[in-house]
């Protein structure tokens, strides 16, 4: 009783979402930018777009969110020295935007390199809030195939900013264990300072599941739980081709 009542709500809740945040709408296409530091400028850019009916006024701000963070939810740190964040050399023109119904406007986004970065992959977000969000209400979406962000669905979003340097050396290890209600899990483990963006496969004997996009970044592990405690074996199977998948590691399980 008490679930179908959490239920209802829920649905009303949804309906009340959609009707009162319907008329007030932004889109931020592309959701991810990667710098290029071979050039002398490093300057991407991204378009914001007013797709409701009233006019808007956003602020953009540089950011950095912790992989562990409930912005990101990507895995854990394996150190606590955070050295992937670059939100204080990004300069965004402009930070203010005022749109009216139907406008866009292209927002620049250039890296100041203000110290030497050593090979690896760095990182941060440009957050896109409403200037007035108890006056004006908004449903902001990001357009992308990377990792981006909805922070609020009806007051903020964000893209997600990449700098690399130097020649990738990514690669992944996997270890097993078991939680304490005796469920197995599977981590994935990073010790490079290049994030891993690839695919990968949990194979239970007969049982495939999906091949999926698989991104670890550097120095972090991440978990995937194996709901069935009386599972003997499986095999991992990971790599950069959705369909090539070249490495794999095989685990049994008393």
């Amino acid at each position: 009783m008490l679930n179908r009542i959490k239920l209802i709500m829920l649905f009303v809740l949804i309906i009340f979402t959609t009707t009162t945040f319907g008329k007030s709408l932004f889109l931020v296409a592309p959701g991810v930018l990667h710098l290029n530091l071979k050039n002398k400028r490093s300057i991407e850019s991204f378009i914001v777009r007013n797709t409701g009916d009233e006019k808007i006024r956003l602020r953009l701000t540089p950011i950095y969110f912790p992989i562990n963070s409930k912005s990101m939810k990507m895995g854990e740190p394996l150190n606590k020295e955070v050295v992937d964040d670059i939100s204080k050399n990004l300069i965004i023109s402009p930070k203010i935007v005022s749109l009216k119904p139907g406008q866009r406007r292209t927002v620049r986004v250039a890296f100041r390199k203000t110290r030497k970065l050593e090979a690896g992959d760095y990182r941060a977000h440009v957050l896109i809030k409403s200037v007035n969000p108890v006056k004006q209400k908004f449903k902001p979406s990001t357009e992308t195939k990377g990792v981006s962000l909805n922070l609020n669905i009806k007051l903020q979003t964000a893209i997600a900013v990449y700098v690399h340097s130097g020649k990738s050396n990514a690669s992944l290890d996997f270890v097993s264990s078991k939680d304490k209600k005796g469920n197995i899990v599977i981590t994935s483990i990073n010790n490079t300072k290049f994030k891993y963006d690839g695919w990968f496969q949990i194979v239970q004997g007969t049982n495939k599941s999906k091949v999926e996009r698989f991104m670890v970044f550097r120095e972090s592990k991440r978990n995937f739980y194996i709901n069935d405690n009386n599972q003997k074996s499986l095999t991992v199977k990971w790599g950069y081709k959705n369909d090539s998948l070249d490495f794999e590691k095989n685990f049994k399980f008393k």
